[in-house]
């Protein structure tokens, strides 16, 4: 038999005939996703502090992000539902008081895939110590696949260098890993057939090297060493998405297909709540009808156009040159109307963008963060209700070298806010309800950058008060 490369052998394995089948019989349509993981995680989901009130992230330092942006509308991290455990070991991850709230909060939202990482915390170096993480992974994988939920695991996602050398790991912390890993890739998936072995780890550390540290430290975070970055956590999800993708059928356009089903107070509470989310005509600027935008900053030109895909799609186009004087942002922007939101709804803004250089770039791209955000805000009571997907994290930028184009044929990639759920001081005073499609620029470095959009939106995932 030739020499196959283990990666296809762990895929042809993993992809074996049930799993598909299995799926295929259920006739799941859309993966939804949770993830089960420590702080490599924990960094891409987070609830934060947003001026007056509060935001909804889902950071692009988190596998569901990336996962969400290369699977399209076919995929979905409802309400961004997680067990995330930052500096725990899978004993703390599978006792019962962690392990059986997130299954139920899983069924809940009705999740159908959770993807697990949770090696790095635990001790490798003896026998006992491999026991001890076969049998807290078993027992974790067991809880979620007995709720029907598929059960995604790789072969570890390893730390950084570390800023010390805390996670250098010797031969005998080297020799439980490879044991690990030959379990959770070969083994665990014979216990049951909603097991998915997903190899990435010698994406991250090469095979012929001997001390099981990534040679590459430009993906992971500067700060400490240790945690993937945007860049890293990008590459991660590229190996699940090749997996996941084989599993759902591609759905590449969103619920507004074209511009006729807009929002009824009496008739559709869940239409578009923007007009024009397919980004027709042209406002004499190359800006389409009844868009906002805002920027560039100083030093930087930005020329809007309107292009049309094949499939007669418009396409709202922004090309962007020069070296900013400062790190600055351009905006696409629409507004909803204040009354067409209650207590009780929950909402989300979705797109598919595309960054890429101009067709005539030889020079350039510049990328340090994009966002797609949601925001129902009032100035009194300080609260938000906000959803937001992607950021612009200082140096951190968005990875450069990934092709948009490869995903979601040709449309690039999808952000999907997480759902917001509206308070109940809503309406209060001075509210403000607008989508924000925003490129951010790095400053003093020459950029020369195309930014696309399609098929924008803004709707109820549920509405208070009926359909």
């Amino acid at each position: 038999m030739a020499n196959l490369d283990l990666d296809d052998l762990l895929n042809a394995r993993s992809l074996g005939a049930d799993l598909p089948l299995k799926v295929a019989r259920a006739n799941v349509r859309q993966c939804r996703f949770a993830t089960y993981s420590h702080s490599f995680e924990a960094f891409g989901q987070n609830r934060i502090a947003s001026g007056a009130g509060f935001v909804n992230i889902a950071e692009p330092r988190g596998s569901h992000f990336w996962l969400q942006a290369m699977m399209g509308p076919r995929f979905i991290a409802p309400r961004m539902t997680t067990g995330k455990h930052g500096g725990k070991s899978t004993t703390f991850m599978a006792d019962d008081a962690q392990l059986l709230p997130f299954v139920a909060e899983c069924k809940a939202n009705k999740i159908n895939t959770v993807l697990f990482f949770g090696v790095v915390n635990d001790s490798i170096s003896t026998l006992a110590d491999t026991d001890r993480l076969i049998a807290n992974i078993t027992k974790i994988s067991k809880a979620i696949t007995d709720a029907g939920i598929l059960f995604v695991i790789t072969d570890d996602l390893p730390a950084g260098p570390g800023s010390t050398t805390s996670y250098t790991r010797d031969a005998a912390k080297l020799a439980g890993l490879n044991r690990y890993q030959r379990w959770a890739m070969f083994e665990l998936p014979n216990l049951n057939p909603l097991v998915l072995a997903v190899p990435v780890y010698s994406k991250f550390v090469s095979r012929t090297g001997t001390t099981g540290v990534p040679a590459d430290n430009s993906l992971f975070d500067a700060a400490d060493l240790m945690h993937p970055n945007v860049k890293g956590h990008a590459r991660y999800a590229l190996e699940i998405y090749k997996v996941l993708d084989k599993l759902f059928p591609q759905r590449v356009n969103l619920s507004n297909i074209d511009n006729a089903g807009g929002y009824s107070a009496t008739l559709n509470k869940r239409g578009s709540l923007i007009g024009n989310g397919m980004f027709d005509g042209d406002n004499g600027s190359g800006r389409a009808t009844n868009w906002g935008s805002g920027g560039p900053a100083a030093g930087l030109t930005a020329t809007m156009s309107k292009l049309t895909d094949p499939d007669g799609t418009p396409v709202q186009q922004v090309a962007i040159t020069g070296t900013a004087t400062a790190v600055g942002d351009f905006q696409f922007t629409r507004t909803s109307g204040t009354g067409n939101f209650e207590p009780g709804d929950t909402h989300y803004g979705e797109a598919f963008v595309l960054v890429k250089k101009s067709d005539a770039a030889t020079g350039y791209l510049n990328l340090r963060g994009l966002i797609v955000q949601a925001a129902c805000s009032h100035s009194s009571p300080t609260a938000n209700y906000n959803g937001q997907a992607g950021n612009a994290i200082a140096n951190d930028p968005f990875p450069t070298d990934l092709d948009w184009s490869q995903f979601n044929e040709g449309r690039g990639l999808y952000f999907r806010t997480p759902e917001e759920i509206i308070g109940s001081s809503w309406p209060a005073t001075t509210p403000f309800c607008q989508l924000t499609i925003k490129l951010t620029i790095e400053a003093a470095v020459a950029t020369d950058i195309v930014m696309q959009v399609r098929q924008a939106d803004w709707r109820k995932a549920s509405a208070a008060s009926g359909f």
